[in-house]
């Protein structure tokens, strides 16, 4: 027998025991540490919510494993309404510590425990270190509980941005962009040291109009009125002596004394973690005759080619992946509707239009509904605005129609350090976007002819879109941020809500009954075990990163492409964080 004979027949024994102890693995990790509820006794449910909570499912078994306790934002509002259709529920304790969302996700969580609320069964929140976001959350409670030494960082919101133009002057390098739309300021970070007078102006509404929402929804359900809140806010932060004295809290416990307070005899009465409760429930693993409607998550920078993550850029969306999946829903004709979920501040122009094509295409086959969430601006509103029906949470980022364009001159940076550069050129232009130079005054009304141009499709569409004339859509365009509050009033937006509200507009435009059942069909879908292995250890990347799938890392070229130059963007590159 020859010497890869013998390997081979070795190999095989191998190979099966290694299949036999992942399968093994897996079984275990479904079913490990799974409390089967008994419904003869009643129960609280425990949310002990902290950090991101990320917007769609893992996509393979291996991440799950890694983020098992982690829910998404789908599943976490699935279950507060399983919860509260479930009799042997009776509570749910609220534990939220540094929440790092979006106040679109803040507002959509809220609302689901509200509702909750409604129903008689009993909300209760328990803080230890709570930010302004936790508290906003804990708001919807009937009784806001503290440990003894916490702490409420509750002192009122703030953005805050960062200018590189001073940096860029002091190393020699000039940032050169044009742009389309007073208010399209995403280039400033880089062109200016300070916010220019209508970015300024910009920024000061959102706030206002935020800051107002988080007022209203203190005072309906904590009873403190807002201008008093307001004078509270300048005290911040507090101890838990002092949140209790102003009103702020219910009382200070610690958790034995909570569970006291609450009633709850623990010979009787089970009480469980989020995460068991979960995967019990977990809509995306419900098989059913119910009918279909399609669920896509767009999220990330839009890019062109396959979506992904990075490292740096975070999330990518791109156009192929993204398409693949909509034409995919648009010809199941088992799927009666599609629900985007958006949750992106755009990225390149003409990936973001290659999207839109697919969706109008979508459109003369079923009903296309967008849900909004933390973000839906410039590129990201692109892809919405052909929708039948816009969805956005009050504290939506939106809007933002306008584009740029441009380069950095790195010249006077490469002469510091030695590096010259020489070129030899056959054509006029086919140096426009050199680092070595800046762009000529010819160069500069191309380009800013280019970008008038997709301008004025940009709002064609959005126009035609939305039922309005281009007048109208351009006099709130120009680059201009909306909240989704804002949005609706001015007509970019149809209607405020959340997922949920979205999902039972495309059940009735698809002529479903309210309170029919439907099965949520999830794009994109879970990989399987096997694809994954094989992702993993076929692809992975030769550089320390064998943990993470290649998917992770595929996207530098084409992101490093977008940032660098040579394309219209339709971009909001910085974040509006409320704190």
């Amino acid at each position: 027998m020859r010497t890869w004979q013998k390997v081979l027949l070795l190999s095989i024994p191998t190979f099966l025991i290694f299949l036999f102890l992942v399968l093994f693995s897996i079984v275990i990790f479904r079913f490990r540490n799974i409390e089967r509820i008994s419904l003869s006794k009643e129960h609280y449910v425990t949310l002990s919510l902290s950090g991101e909570i990320f917007e769609k499912p893992p996509r393979d078994v291996f991440s799950q494993m890694i983020l098992e306790d982690r829910p998404t934002i789908l599943n976490l509002l699935h279950n507060i309404q399983m919860a509260q259709n479930d009799r042997s529920v009776k509570g749910l304790i609220l534990m939220p510590s540094n929440l790092q969302l979006g106040w679109a996700k803040l507002e959509e969580l809220r609302n689901a425990l509200i509702h909750f609320k409604s129903s008689g069964k009993e909300l209760v929140s328990f803080l230890e270190h709570a930010t302004t976001s936790d508290y906003f959350l804990a708001t919807a409670s009937e009784k806001i509980y503290m440990l003894p030494t916490g702490q409420l960082f509750l002192v009122g919101l703030m953005s805050e941005m960062m200018f590189l133009k001073g940096t860029f002057d002091k190393i020699g390098i000039q940032a050169d962009f044009e742009h389309i739309g007073q208010f399209k300021t995403s280039a400033e970070i880089y062109t200016r040291d300070k916010m220019s007078t209508p970015h300024r102006r910009m920024i000061n509404e959102l706030l206002d109009d935020i800051f107002e929402q988080l007022l209203t929804a203190i005072e309906e359900t904590r009873g403190i009125p807002k201008d008093r809140l307001v004078r509270l806010l300048d005290q911040g932060p507090f101890d838990t002596k002092t949140a209790l004295k102003v009103g702020l809290i219910d009382s200070a416990v610690y958790w034995d004394q909570l569970e006291n307070l609450l009633g709850i005899e623990m010979e009787s009465i089970s009480k469980i973690g989020y995460s068991r409760y979960a995967r019990e429930h977990d809509i995306t693993r419900q098989f059913s005759f119910a009918p279909k409607i399609a669920l896509i998550f767009a999220q990330g920078t839009i890019v062109f080619g396959s979506s992904g993550y990075h490292p740096y850029y975070g999330d990518v969306l791109g156009s192929e992946t993204i398409s693949r999946y909509i034409r995919k829903a648009a010809d199941d004709n088992s799927i009666e509707a599609i629900v985007m979920r958006i949750d992106s501040p755009g990225g390149s122009g003409a990936a973001a239009d290659a999207i839109w094509h697919e969706i109008v295409l979508a459109q003369e086959k079923k009903p296309f509904v967008v849900s909004m969430s933390d973000v839906a601006a410039s590129g990201g509103y692109y892809i919405a605005m052909a929708a039948d029906t816009i969805v956005a949470q009050p504290g939506t980022i939106t809007g933002s129609i306008g584009v740029l364009s441009g380069k950095f001159n790195m010249k006077a940076l490469y002469n510091k350090i030695g590096i010259t550069k020489e070129t030899v050129t056959r054509g006029k232009h086919v140096d426009i976007y050199s680092d070595y130079r800046g762009f000529t005054r010819e160069e500069r009304k191309l380009i800013r002819e280019q970008l008038q141009d997709f301008y004025n499709n940009f709002v064609t569409k959005a126009a035609e879109g939305r039922h309005k004339t281009f007048e109208n859509i351009d006099k709130v365009a120009r680059g201009r941020v909306w909240t989704g509050r804002q949005a609706v009033k001015i007509g970019l937006v149809d209607t405020l809500g959340g997922l949920d509200t979205a999902l039972n507009i495309a059940k009735k435009m698809a002529g479903l009954l309210e309170d029919e059942k439907i099965q949520i069909v999830v794009y994109p879908k879970e990989k399987s075990w096997i694809e994954s292995f094989i992702k993993r250890n076929i692809q992975s990347m030769s550089f320390g990163h064998q943990l993470f799938p290649q998917e992770l890392f595929n996207n530098w070229e084409q992101v490093s492409t977008l940032f660098h130059d040579k394309q219209i963007l339709a971009l909001m590159p910085y974040q509006i964080k409320i704190r």
